[in-house]
């Protein structure tokens, strides 16, 4: 599932046809415990997950701008065929951003993504592959969470060195991670890790409205304590 980088020049020309649909930004976990976060683009023109839900009885296609979250549960056949598969209601489970949970069993036969190209932080690039068998468990992708859809594209550089502005920002994140809330306690927008920049909007008691600083940018709630002030 997870390729080499792809540093070939002719790989890269290849793949350019693949960088045209919108970019999303969020978090890949494999099932060994590996995460990479970065943008994230379907190929193929592909805004779609196609998968079976039995509840209803039939194939469904859920445009990636309306999911927040999926989630794998895989299963592994001792006979050694498909060592690793979804078949059952909920082993894939999708969760909408209006948080609507969507159970399905596999991926359905209706066209739909099923590869990405995830471009990280440190500016690597890997293909993800989801399908209904993997050969080792590593491969197996435990969750991928969009934290934004439609991230914008960065300003143009020009514009920078004219300017000479940049943002600063108001705080750091101290935890390892934390969930960006919608409101104070409510549904999670985004996970950030720690260090990451914010900026100051709002503050309800414990609770402190902030904004990421960046290129991609998202604003929710965040308790108190998990805030270091910019010196």
């Amino acid at each position: 599932m997870l390729v080499p980088r792809l540093i070939v020049p002719l790989l890269l020309a290849a793949l350019a046809p693949i960088y045209t649909g919108p970019t999303y930004y969020g978090t890949i976990e494999f099932a060994d415990g590996r995460s990479v976060t970065g943008k994230i683009r379907a190929t193929q023109q592909q805004e779609q997950l196609g998968l079976f839900v039995p509840k209803e009885g039939a194939n469904r296609l859920i445009p990636l701008s309306d999911i927040r979250r999926l989630q794998f549960n895989w299963r592994q056949n001792p006979a050694g065929q498909q060592p690793y598969f979804l078949q059952l209601e909920g082993d894939i489970q999708v969760t909408l951003v209006t948080g609507e949970v969507v159970q399905g069993a596999y991926f359905g036969n209706a066209p739909g993504a099923r590869e990405f190209v995830v471009m990280p932080d440190n500016m690597e690039q890997l293909a993800i592959v989801l399908n209904d068998t993997k050969r080792t468990f590593a491969e197996c992708i435990r969750s991928i969470d969009f934290q934004t859809v439609q991230a914008p594209e960065p300003p143009p550089a020009a514009n920078a060195s004219l300017t000479g502005i940049t943002e600063r920002a108001d705080y750091r994140l101290n935890a390892d991670t934390a969930e960006l809330l919608s409101k104070p306690g409510g549904a999670a927008v985004a996970k950030l890790h720690s260090g990451v920049p914010l900026k100051h909007l709002d503050q309800k008691g414990d609770w402190v409205k902030v904004r990421t600083i960046g290129q991609v940018e998202v604003a929710g709630w965040l308790f108190r304590s998990n805030l270091l002030p910019e010196k």
